[in-house]
């Protein structure tokens, strides 16, 4: 046996010594550094836990913000994570949305309340513990059903089940209005098409609240019992609600700082008169069977209303002025204060020569306007006009924003606009390509236009079937050079009008 070397001797000996990992190296045969791999994994691995647990480390007010993004019964869910656990109980957010309990697609589902749906209410309300919340909302089917056969299990000591609904919601509403909540949505229509025959019965506290400051209601009751006492409400609106003129006075009077009201399909009234609350600036009114609307007396400053019919409108006061819906007749008189104008129908104008003379008469109201923006069945109409050498009217609009489909019909009414408005400033339009199978709207990013601060257009607008469906290459490039050659072309009355392709 073969004596070590004094070299060999050096080496075992270093071999017994204690060996820190950060002072010595080990190498695989390959020559790898299994120190440093080692390292760089455990490095890796703390990185990974890291940003798993990214979300423990936050403060309490940073989830419950995060929970406030989401529907009360997924906030709840947040109690199989650690750090959230019964954090959900103090979240200023509620809402109860009872679609989320059956397929709406079914109609007999959506007329029953699910009693999984109340359990969770009464449950999440009986846990929660924030003194205030923020907002309330409440979604789902009042379907009163009534019982009056004493010998039907529904019915004991001569209650209805109608009855029970009522007090749990009434409960529910209750509980909101003593933590002081700034933000209410009930809406008792649900995902159904029309109310129901027997309305909810809105509890008269809710219009006593005094710390609201939105308040949304759908179909249901409202019955004025006492003084309406909503001292700190700036936006209201109300959807398939019976109202009348003197209802609708008491609850505005009782809104001194109300600034916009939303009213739709609320029938019932008349001739409402809305200067019982001299604080609203706003006023959008669909489908409401009014005739007539007087704002003589009222400082309403942009009026949307959306109608079907016949109007007569008086609005010395306002400024933003919308038009909409199955427009037969509008008479608008007194606009000494209009600056934006739009107008648009959603039916095609089949109208008489006696009625085109009440829609000239209408342009030439709303031509006062500095700012217009006329739908494209009003174009179709100033074509009409051109192509029939009808009597064309002079207008004062200096700035016009057009919203249509490429389409060649539409150049004549164009053409007539040009020649004859006298004060024209800036023409813009946007040109929709057309339709695809889902009947969706895509907006071109064309736009003629000398301003570019001109910005400001409708979030709705409607567009008439009766247009026909324009075929898939209106938007091609020669398809939109030959529209622009043909548009600047045209005459214009206007020295100032300038038309830039942009």
């Amino acid at each position: 046996m073969c004596t070590p070397n004094r070299a060999q001797r050096q080496k075992q000996r270093f071999d017994l010594l204690p060996r820190p990992p950060f002072a010595f190296r080990r190498t695989t045969m390959a020559g790898d550094d299994i120190s440093m791999e080692s390292s760089e994994l455990k490095r890796q691995k703390m990185d990974r836990d890291d940003r798993r647990d990214v979300i423990s480390n936050l403060p309490d007010s940073v989830l419950l913000h995060i929970l406030s993004f989401l529907p009360t019964r997924d906030a709840v869910r947040t109690v199989m994570v650690p750090r959230f656990r019964y954090l959900w109980t103090s979240t200023r957010h509620l809402s109860f949305d009872h679609c989320a309990y059956h397929n709406c697609k079914e109609k007999a589902a959506a007329f029953r309340i699910d009693e999984r749906f109340v359990n969770f209410t009464d449950h999440v309300l009986t846990l929660h513990e924030n003194p205030t919340i923020d907002s309330f909302r409440l979604n789902l089917n009042y379907w009163a059903e009534v019982y009056p056969d004493n010998n039907d299990p529904q019915w004991e000591d001569g209650i209805t089940e109608e009855t029970r609904r009522s007090n749990k919601i009434g409960t529910w509403i209750c509980f909101a209005v003593r933590r002081k909540v700034q933000f209410l949505d009930l809406n008792f229509l649900g995902c159904a098409g029309e109310s129901p025959d027997n309305l909810y019965v809105l509890p008269s506290i809710v219009l006593r609240c005094s710390c609201l400051v939105e308040l949304k209601l759908a179909s249901c009751e409202v019955w004025l019992v006492g003084e309406v006492q909503l001292r700190s409400l700036r936006k209201l609106f109300m959807k398939q609600i019976d109202l009348t003129d003197n209802k609708m006075a008491g609850i505005l009077s009782g809104c001194p700082l109300l600034k916009e009201l939303s009213l739709e399909d609320c029938y019932g009234l008349h001739e409402p008169e809305f200067c019982s609350a001299p604080s609203i600036e706003v006023l959008n009114l669909e489908d409401c069977g009014l005739k007539k609307l007087d704002l003589t007396r009222s400082d309403i400053k942009h009026l949307n209303i959306d109608i079907s019919g016949h109007l007569e409108l008086v609005c010395p006061n306002v400024k933003i002025l919308d038009i909409a819906g199955r427009i037969e007749y509008v008479k608008v008189t007194d606009m000494s204060s209009l600056v934006d104008t739009s107008l648009c129908f959603s039916h095609y104008l089949r109208y008489s020569s006696g009625k085109y003379r009440e829609f000239r008469l209408l342009l030439e109201r709303l031509s006062c306007s500095p700012y217009f923006m006329p739908c494209d069945l009003c174009i179709l109409v100033l074509t009409i006009w051109e192509l029939t050498h009808q009597p064309r009217p002079s207008f004062a609009w200096k700035h016009v924003t057009l919203q249509l489909h490429l389409e060649k019909r539409y150049l004549p009414g164009i053409s007539s606009l040009l020649r004859n408005s006298h004060f024209l400033e800036t023409l813009t339009i946007h040109v929709y390509p057309g339709r695809d199978e889902d009947d969706s709207e895509v907006l071109e990013k064309m736009e003629i236009s000398t301003k570019k601060t001109l910005q400001r257009t409708r979030g709705k607008y409607m567009f008439s079937r009766d247009i026909g469906h324009p075929s898939k290459d209106y938007c091609t490039s020669d398809a939109l050079l030959d529209f622009s050659q043909k548009l600047l072309s045209f005459p214009r009355a206007s020295t100032r009008a300038v038309i830039h392709l942009g």
